[in-house]
């Protein structure tokens, strides 16, 4: 996706439908990585320095990012680039980003556990989580 909202509608109520059939992200906590490092914030969680990227991945700016051809390839609450990286979505408002995502500094992130988490998602070192 390029402007306007991301590509995904907001995302059903659990009740009634299941977490979008899409990979699954990097990491929840900094062990989940090779290097320690986790951004837990973004959708899926990304690893950060790439010494060392997995296969199927490539190194964006200090970060792994998954290799894509469109936003399908992606983690849910990520897009697909032209450069063909899955890239968190960028966003101006909470409306901008895929449920339950919300935006923060322009940018999509997992929601803080506040009150609880929305079903799916989990409460994980004060982040809402993605199902596995």
């Amino acid at each position: 996706m390029d402007a306007g909202g991301p590509a995904d509608a907001a995302l059903p109520d659990a009740a009634v439908a299941p977490w979008p059939d899409r990979p699954t992200g990097q990491c929840v906590r900094g062990a989940d990585c090779a290097t320690g490092l986790c951004n837990a914030a973004a959708p899926g969680g990304f690893c950060q320095g790439c010494g060392d990227c997995p296969g199927g991945y490539t190194c964006n700016f200090g970060t792994c990012n998954r290799d894509c051809d469109d936003d399908a390839d992606c983690p849910y609450g990520l897009e697909c680039n032209r450069g063909g990286s899955c890239v968190v979505i960028r966003c101006d408002a909470d409306a901008d980003c895929p449920g339950p995502y919300v935006c923060n500094q322009g940018l999509c992130n997992r929601p803080t556990c506040g009150d609880g988490c929305p079903a799916p998602l989990r409460c994980v070192a004060d982040r809402c989580v993605e199902p596995e």
